[in-house]
């Protein structure tokens, strides 16, 4: 959580009468919140039992349920300005506005989340094991979800060799970290079903939603690990339950608390 060192000291990086991270009052610019973010994911931290967490989702979630406790991972969000922007988004945009569940559930224990070095790490440890699987399922990952990024698999193979060969180069980490983002999250292959894999047998029960975090989210997570949370209800949201989330985070109460930081955990 933010705390007085914050707004007495500053973050790292700020310099004194620069207001490029903070402003006079002591909140955080987008770039201080985009900074700010990137810093306390720079290590592996712990979100703390008893935390409550939620997800979206056209159906039910149902935890009890054989099929769905086999599901590998669970996006979720549990800030208040996260769980107002997912609501409104993947209801009104995602399913339509005419309906949606908000399903909710309970950290059972500490669970603790990977650092983004981690993640680049199981990538990197992934692609060396088997760089020409590797090289195919990021290149079948891009082709399928744009037109704009189309990736051949002999071009991605020298990428990953070249990766591979110096992963400690500054270059090289930047483009793991784009393939993780791009062609690994949320995509369905060997690479990833190994790569979370790789993650939960380290001891992580989750890790930062990049892709999200980057786009503005405060602190969305994928559980990996669906032993540390209990389900505690499943509430279905009707259109005119969208159409309130979404004057709402329209409205100027909502978007003064995007930089507002206090509730994320570290």
């Amino acid at each position: 959580m933010l705390n007085d060192n914050l707004k007495h000291h500053g973050i790292k990086g700020q310099k004194w009468g620069v207001r490029r991270f903070q402003n006079k009052d002591g909140s955080l610019t987008p770039a201080g919140a985009k900074r700010y973010k990137d810093e306390i994911n720079s290590e592996s931290r712990t979100i703390k039992k008893g935390t409550e967490v939620q997800t979206i989702s056209k159906t039910a979630v149902n935890l009890n349920n054989k099929d769905s406790r086999r599901s590998k991972r669970l996006y979720v969000s549990y800030t208040d300005y996260d769980n107002a922007e997912y609501t409104s988004m993947m209801g009104n945009f995602m399913y339509g506005g005419d309906g949606a569940y908000k399903n909710t559930f309970v950290l059972k224990k500490d669970m603790k989340v990977a650092s983004d070095k981690e993640v680049v790490k199981a990538f990197i440890s992934l692609a060396k094991k088997d760089p020409i699987g590797t090289a195919k399922d990021i290149a079948n990952a891009y082709n399928e979800n744009s037109i704009f990024l189309h990736k051949s698999e002999k071009t991605l193979s020298k990428k990953i060799s070249q990766l591979t060969s110096n992963p400690d180069d500054v270059k090289n980490i930047k483009m793991a970290e784009q393939y993780v983002k791009n062609a690994v999250m949320g995509t369905k292959s060997v690479t990833t079903d190994s790569f979370y894999s790789y993650l939960t047998k380290k001891g992580f029960d989750a890790i930062s939603d990049t892709n999200d975090r980057k786009g503005g989210a405060q602190d969305p997570l994928i559980i990996l690990n669906m032993n540390v949370i209990k389900q505690t209800g499943s509430v279905a949201l009707t259109a005119k339950d969208l159409e309130k989330y979404y004057e709402y985070t329209m409205s100027d109460e909502h978007t003064k608390r995007a930089n507002d930081l206090r509730k994320v955990q570290r």
